[in-house]
């Protein structure tokens, strides 16, 4: 009997250590991605037309690897035609975390910001009030991914609530 308990106790003394292993397996490491950019990157997205991905540019910022990105336009007759001229989803891979929080930081000048939850993500939208242009993004570890709504080009107002909700349905589509 003494020795089935301590091996009772043994057992369950190991289920959270192997239940905090399985956990962690699953889950990157802090500043990884399970993903790289350009499979991250979508094809489709609500009341858009897809017209282009490209799945390795070449580094823009300080510290930057390569990011993916996509480009469409707002379908015929969507709520987003006459409204948005276009949308991007980009993904930008790091050296580093540091890298990457820098690079975060160049969206938040002289625009207005919210923090928001879209699904099960948190995010960052920004409103520029100057130019229209709309930005949903987050940082994940070595990543930052951003949805870019701009409107048309020819516009003296913008229609910010359509900029806004197109951005976050281009955030929506991405494949975390």
């Amino acid at each position: 009997m003494r020795k089935t308990l301590i091996i009772l106790g043994a057992f369950l003394l190991a289920i959270p250590l192997v239940l905090g292993a399985c956990e962690s397996a699953l889950q990157p490491e802090t500043g990884e991605s399970a993903k790289a950019p350009e499979d991250m990157i979508p094809l489709t997205v609500t009341d858009f037309n897809f017209v282009e991905k490209s799945n390795r540019v070449e580094p823009l910022f300080e510290g930057e690897e390569y990011s993916a990105v996509s480009f469409f336009t707002p379908k015929t007759n969507s709520k987003f035609e006459n409204n948005v001229d276009h949308l991007t989803i980009h993904v930008y891979q790091f050296e580093d975390d540091a890298s990457s929080s820098n690079m975060t930081s160049i969206f938040l000048v002289e625009v207005s910001a919210t923090e928001i939850q879209v699904g099960e993500r948190e995010a960052t939208l920004t409103y520029n009030e100057n130019n229209g242009e709309t930005i949903v993004f987050c940082q994940q570890g070595k990543l930052v991914i951003y949805s870019l709504s701009a409107p048309p080009f020819e516009a003296t107002t913008f229609d910010e609530e359509a900029l806004k909700e197109a951005a976050i349905e281009g955030f929506k589509a991405v494949r975390f």
